[in-house]
């Protein structure tokens, strides 16, 4: 009798027209933290590579390439790991190829940098920001200098490690929700001074202003 009792009160609120309980809603998942750019950018140098009157030789500006990855702490702030590298070359008819009877006197320069930074991002709209940033690093600097006397090469190469930083600031359009495009203007250099073997040639410190522009990813 008792358990007749409990079934009906359980069916009561069904033939009273009492609608059942909806299921909880599902929630979407929570947007990744994570993203990256891949970028390439020009950079002007505003000194002198090599240490050496004879050599002649300008500011060597570089073309870059780099890989960021993003981890957003919030929506405004962030921390980023970039990877870089930059090349550029000065080729030159001064004194020390004249002195060799060379026909050719070039330089080359590798720079290749990982660096840790922050970012601050201040959102415009819903698909335009703008951003500020800066990274601290290593640097590790590749200088290849030779002369060329028809088929004949001989130079010297040098290579150091060094602190290497950048600051920039730039825009940040989002196409889609994962994918945006970027462009920024920034300043770089790094304290690598390889030496090379002609007499104990020295280069210089570089320091860069460019720009810097590329395609952003969203997970």
């Amino acid at each position: 009798m008792k358990k007749t009792l409990v079934l009906l009160s359980m069916a009561v609120p069904a033939f009273a027209g009492v609608a059942p309980l909806a299921p909880a809603p599902v929630l979407p998942p929570a947007p990744s933290p994570l993203s990256f750019e891949v970028g390439m950018g020009y950079n002007w140098a505003s000194r002198d590579l090599i240490k050496h009157s004879a050599f002649g030789q300008k500011e060597i500006d570089t073309i870059g390439f780099d890989i960021t990855g993003i981890y957003a702490l919030t929506e405004n702030h962030s921390l980023n790991l970039r990877l870089g590298y930059a090349f550029g070359d000065e080729k030159a008819k001064d004194s020390i190829a004249a002195l060799a009877g060379a026909d050719k006197h070039e330089t080359d320069l590798h720079v290749f940098t990982i660096m840790p930074g922050y970012r601050y991002t201040h959102a415009l709209t819903d698909t335009l920001s703008v951003y500020a940033g800066a990274n601290v690093g290593l640097a590790v600097v590749s200088v290849k200098d030779h002369l060329r006397a028809g088929a004949g090469t001989f130079g010297s190469h040098g290579s150091e490690a060094g602190f290497a930083y950048s600051a920039e600031i730039g825009v940040n359009h989002k196409i889609t929700d994962t994918i945006g495009v970027f462009a920024a203007w920034q300043v770089a250099g790094n304290t690598a001074t390889p030496e090379l073997y002609y007499n104990y040639v020295d280069t210089s410190k570089q320091v860069t202003t460019g720009i810097r522009a590329g395609v952003s990813i969203k997970f």
